[in-house]
């Protein structure tokens, strides 16, 4: 991959852009959002920060996690592969060492391995912003010199217009749907004072979000339903769509935490989020629903089980009334009753009805094997409604069933 070497002419730009930058006001909740993820797991940047194959500062991981892999931690720092198998994307066949599944430790030290960031003594904000674009790549730097990266400057005054929209084509007008690693250090230094970076003068903290309430959609909706279910609050799919679930457990939360119950996640609700300890299993999980489990294994299985049962017994049914409309099934049964009427004591009804039953049994055989296949498809849709009742009343009971 080509890269761009270090020069005093380039701290010079660094060093501008920096100044000049601001957060643009249409970005600043997103951004603080991430700022607030990203202090949330310090702790865990630090760890890899601490790794003798991985220094750099951990507000510098941070945002490349953010960036990356959008703050999960189920990913590789590298590109973003799932941490169950080595990194198929460039760069590939990350981590070289060890066997999948990986930890989001193991892949973070050795991408940043990979880009020899423990070599690097220099963490002034321009040379830090400088690994910045060499860790995504110097391809607007050479190729589109007039675009500045989106992965540094989306979200400041700094970018317009202009990306890559697959690996290796440009669009001109296309715009990054992507927040950058500045503005999100923006937001970063406003809420860590000891952050140790300094804001650009003028710069003003980003405001207070307004909130979330119904209709909203994005990655923060996102997190905050992630952190209602890790809370226990039941908030069907984590989708990223503010929908009635999620409202029923914001307002849920409100009410158990004493704040004012408006279904909205205004910053006072942001704060009490954030700082809230998990609940009790009984308080917790006690209305938890066949939707809170539905990504379990077993659940997802006994669902498609379940589904193609009902139709395989729709299916004979229909076959079974067509076999037995080819004659006359009225006449059969009357014929089957009239010798129950006329025979004499228990053992004759009963000998009377087994004769009349077989008789028709025997003249309508495919009727009868669909009965029997429907009768077996309504037991494995009751087996399936059992295997998932199970898992959502061991839910209940505080056990994952992993």
């Amino acid at each position: 991959m080509s890269t761009v070497p270090y020069t005093p002419a380039l701290t010079d730009e660094y060093g501008r852009l920096w100044r000049s930058s601001a957060l643009l006001a249409r970005w600043s909740a997103e951004a603080r959002e991430a700022a607030e993820a990203i202090l949330r797991h310090r702790a865990r940047y630090e760890v890899i920060a601490a790794d003798p194959r991985a220094r750099a500062p951990w507000w510098w991981i941070g945002c490349i996690h953010h960036m990356e892999c959008s703050g999960r931690f189920d990913q590789h720092l590298a590109n973003g592969d799932p941490l169950t198998a080595r990194t198929k994307l460039v760069p590939s066949g990350l981590p070289k060492e060890g066997r999948p599944p990986f930890t989001f430790e193991q892949g973070a030290i050795a991408a940043l391995a990979l880009k020899n960031v423990a070599d690097i003594s220099d963490w002034s904000i321009e040379h830090a912003l400088y690994q910045w674009e060499r860790y995504n790549g110097f391809g607007y730097r050479l190729y589109h010199p007039d675009t500045l990266s989106p992965y540094l400057w989306s979200g400041t005054p700094h970018y317009r217009a202009g990306k890559y929209i697959v690996d290796g084509k440009w669009s001109r007008s296309a715009v990054s749907g992507q927040i950058g690693a500045v503005a999100i250090l923006l937001a970063l230094i406003a809420l860590c004072p000891d952050i140790g970076v300094a804001a650009p003068s003028g710069s003003a903290p980003p405001p207070v979000p307004t909130g979330l309430e119904i209709g909203a959609r994005g990655w923060q909706v996102e997190s905050v339903q992630r952190r209602l279910a890790d809370l226990g609050y039941p908030v069907g799919r984590v989708d990223g769509r503010y929908g009635d679930a999620t409202r029923d457990a914001v307002l849920s939360f409100q009410a158990r935490n004493g704040l004012p119950t408006t279904g909205k996640v205004d910053d006072t609700t942001k704060v009490a989020l954030d700082a809230a300890q998990p609940k009790a299993v009984a308080e917790s999980r006690a209305m938890a629903t066949a939707a809170d489990v539905a990504d379990h294994p077993a659940v997802q299985a006994a669902t498609a089980t379940a589904r193609l049962a009902k139709r395989g017994g729709v299916f004979a049914l229909l076959g079974g009334i067509a076999d037995g409309m080819k004659d006359d099934p009225a006449a059969a049964i009357g014929a089957g009753l009239d010798k129950i009427d006329q025979a004499k004591g228990l053992v004759g009804r009963v000998s009377g009805l087994f004769d009349g039953v077989v008789g028709w049994a025997g003249a309508h055989p495919g009727a009868c094997i669909s009965i029997v296949v429907a009768a077996v498809c309504v037991m494995v849709v009751a087996r399936a409604n059992g295997t998932i009742a199970a898992v959502v009343d061991r839910f209940r009971a505080g056990h994952d069933m992993g």
